[in-house]
């Protein structure tokens, strides 16, 4: 499993937990939770002023009619983050208004705040309106998911699913959104579009970045419109660079032959499977690093979180 983003862990984690995930104990979604939106945002607006909410992931109940609004937390909470939060409370019809949640009306719909971490945030000063989950991972008992004491869900479905329990030996799901546009994830994302570029052209033919996309990032369709703006870039560049190291020569030969001249396409995969490394150390070195006067890549998820509580 190659290494991600803490940020990226957490979202893989929360999706998995809106579905139903074999390994797991229990999950939100087996309570009919299901994650409707990734990285969107929406905007309040009256007597207090107007303010923009960016949760990491949106889950909703239909059943329930509620809505979770999520935050993926690895070194601090903004002050200024947790203000306007706090402003959903009172102004929940807005996120059914601008389209985050489809299947509840506007008037009926309700939502809380959940900040998730794999560190303790209960050891930083938040309000009791906000609902606090641990990630707790252990190599000897697994990973366990808690609702912190004092900080709790309020929903009751949700909250009665809580504590989750991940069984020892099963590895975290990283599958469902398998790269961001963290410096951590810049390999898995290369990786992502090596396998997803070898197989479209055996199966398809010709394709595009649109494509390639669809194949390597199964979340892409549910992402807002401005991180899907930020990830379609990098992968656009991660293909050209690809193609210039030189994997032109093999996409060639298998392309569009969809099982076909068998003996041909085989070794050509194969070919190119035992340089899978090669393509990915080089493009590595091709793609813009994280520096502080560049922003090409992003260096972490918090690296705003200077003026944390």
């Amino acid at each position: 499993m190659r290494e991600l983003d803490p940020h990226t862990h957490q979202i893989n984690l929360w999706i998995a937990l809106s579905g139903f995930e074999p390994t797991f104990s229990g999950t939100l979604g087996e309570v009919g939770y299901e994650c409707t939106i990734i990285e969107d945002e929406f905007y309040i607006l009256d007597e207090d002023g107007e303010d923009i909410i960016n949760p990491d992931l949106i889950l909703s109940s239909e059943n329930a009619e509620h809505a979770l609004l999520i935050e993926c937390k690895s070194l601090g909470v903004k002050s200024d983050q947790i203000r306007r939060y706090l402003r959903v409370e009172g102004n929940e019809e807005n996120i059914a208004l601008q389209g985050l949640v489809n299947s509840i009306t506007a008037e009926d719909l309700s939502a809380e705040v959940l900040l998730s971490s794999f560190k303790n945030l209960s050891e930083i000063e938040i309000p009791d309106d906000i609902a606090l989950i641990h990630f707790k991972n252990s190599s000897g008992s697994g990973l366990s998911i808690w609702n912190l004491e004092g900080h709790p869900i309020t929903e009751i479905t949700a909250s009665n699913a809580f504590p989750i329990n991940v069984k020892p030996d099963e590895p975290l799901p990283t599958g469902h959104y398998p790269f961001d546009i963290y410096e951590a994830d810049k390999e898995a994302m290369v990786s992502s579009v090596f396998s997803s570029v070898v197989s479209l052209a055996v199966q398809e033919g010709e394709f595009d970045i649109d494509d390639i996309l669809n194949r390597a990032h199964p979340y892409w369709d549910k992402i807002g419109d401005d991180k899907q703006k930020e990830i379609y870039d990098r992968v656009e560049r991660t293909f050209l660079e690809l193609r210039r190291a030189g994997l032109d020569q093999y996409l060639d030969k298998i392309a569009g032959t969809n099982g076909q001249e068998w003996k041909v396409v085989s070794k050509t995969i194969q070919a190119v499977g035992s340089r899978t490394e090669y393509y990915v150390e080089r493009v590595m070195e091709e793609l813009p690093q994280a520096r502080l006067d560049h922003d090409a890549w992003s260096t972490n998820s918090d690296s705003d979180s200077d003026d944390s509580q």
